[in-house]
């Protein structure tokens, strides 16, 4: 019986079962690992830019800049209106106190 438990571990790890397999290499693509999956390294590098994206960033600069420029032309002509108004008060202004002396005028008057 030791004999039979000695042949039998021997055997089990001694010979592959299919000897095709035997022959044939593991290692079936020699260029395998030996580049780098991105040969373009890390960010920094020389990378070629996104035309694109570029061109998708140069579009929305310059709607958002028509953007501003037409709000500030508002505002502008908003400013205009806005010393329209301040002259109309102080016009009003001007005539409330010009009433109010005329009423105490004749208030000095008529005591």
């Amino acid at each position: 019986m030791a004999k039979e438990n000695a042949q039998s571990a021997a055997s089990e790890g001694g010979k592959p079962q299919d000897p095709a397999v035997e022959a044939q290499p593991q290692d079936t693509k020699p260029e395998e690992g030996g580049k780098p999956q991105d040969p373009g390294g890390a960010e920094g590098n020389d990378r070629t830019p996104n035309v694109h994206k570029l061109e998708r960033d140069v579009a929305n600069r310059d709607k958002t800049i028509a953007d501003l420029k037409a709000k500030l032309a508002e505002k502008e002509k908003g400013g205009s209106d806005l010393e329209a108004r301040l002259a109309a008060l102080e016009k009003q202004a001007s005539d409330s106190k010009a009433e109010a002396d005329a009423a105490k005028a004749d208030g000095l008057i008529t005591s």
